[in-house]
């Protein structure tokens, strides 16, 4: 290993200190992301609130107690998330807040439940209540969801992700009482699965090649859901694509931009987000089957995130990581997103424990 825990826990508190700066630039969530090379005043984007839900189980527990003052805010982000929560229990996309979204609403999820096992403040577990209400509502009986998608009719591979945090609470808080509908959901998603051993339907797009982003999101969506259910071939179906892609990293030294259904790769740039979701997830891989391959592969992964954390004397960068390298590449270029400091700090948080 060619870094020290000294080394993690100090990445980890820089990328910490960056998300609570950012959150003194918002109206009550975390800001969507921040242009790199404009001034202040120009340079945040709006509060978004999916990714602000699920930012809560970083302050609360992945990452607790990192710097001071986590939980006072993750408090105040859940109270800002059940002002804007419709009366219907969805949360809406974007930062414009014009549309319902299934997806998002799904990942608020988490952070509610964090806060109502952290507090056991009732709000949060009526908002995150009316949340899993909805979304169980919004799908059909074949399993597919019906209401909130990002493309209209387009319930794709990725929502895996999104079946994850519905699978946790109906058993953890119901029960499991939607188990039967959850499962006909989640093996709809399974569907999708090719005769190259991999997925169609990954991206945001239909017909469009996957980012490593939504790859990750679908990988991690199936392998979680398999591993709360206990369905051993789904689980070890990902494990493979796992592995298949594990070798690609080896090969190139570096992940893929984009990987298409046949596993055909684009390593024309990183997506360093989705970077960090594959170190995380090959982190708990690693946890769980002790294949030190996965560990390697792992460290290989986050030493060139650790090598692309910003170094600055000003608060407004320093910690933070690009969203692509080269940093002008194709995924939101020029920005940091929130969402890529989270799962940076996921993989912060899981390497902690393998060192």
């Amino acid at each position: 290993m060619e870094f020290s825990l000294n080394q993690v826990m100090s990445a980890e508190r820089a990328a910490m200190e960056w998300l609570c700066n950012s959150y003194s630039h918002g109206k009550g969530g975390f800001p969507h992301s921040r242009w790199m090379y404009l001034p202040s005043p120009f340079a945040w984007q709006g509060d978004y609130a999916e990714t602000t839900g699920y930012l809560i189980e970083n302050f609360l527990d992945f990452n607790a107690g990192v710097v001071p003052g986590l939980s006072k805010m993750a408090e105040a982000a859940g109270s800002w998330l059940i002002h804007i929560q419709s009366k219907e229990g969805y949360f809406h996309s974007g930062t414009q807040f014009k549309k319902p979204s299934a997806f998002n609403t799904a990942q608020i999820i988490f952070g509610l439940d964090v806060l109502y096992t952290k507090t056991r403040n009732e709000k949060y577990f009526r908002s995150m209540s009316d949340a899993f209400h909805w979304l169980i509502e919004a799908m059909n009986e074949d399993g597919k969801c019906e209401k909130g998608l990002y493309v209209s009719d387009y319930f794709a591979a990725y929502y895996a992700r999104a079946l994850w945090p519905l699978m946790l609470i109906d058993h953890k808080y119901f029960n499991s009482t939607n188990e039967s509908k959850l499962l006909t959901s989640l093996n709809y998603l399974y569907s999708c699965k090719n005769p190259e051993g991999f997925f169609n339907n990954m991206e945001f797009y239909p017909g469009k090649a996957a980012s490593l982003h939504t790859v990750a999101y679908t990988l991690e969506g199936f392998y979680e859901c398999s591993r709360l259910s206990g369905l051993v071939e789904m689980r070890m179906y990902i494990v493979n694509i796992l592995d298949r892609i594990g070798s690609m990293i080896q090969k190139h030294q570096k992940t893929p931009a984009h990987v298409y259904p046949d596993y055909k790769a684009d390593f024309s740039f990183v997506c360093v987000t989705g970077q960090a979701q594959l170190c995380a997830l090959y982190l708990k891989l690693y946890s769980d089957l002790r294949n030190p391959v996965y560990k390697d592969i792992a460290v290989l992964l986050f030493k060139q995130l650790l090598n692309w954390q910003i170094k600055s004397d000003s608060a407004e960068h320093n910690g933070a990581l690009p969203s692509s390298m080269p940093v002008w590449k194709n995924y939101f270029p020029l920005r940091y997103t929130n969402w890529t400091m989270k799962f940076f700090l996921d993989a912060c948080g899981l390497m902690k424990k393998v060192i």
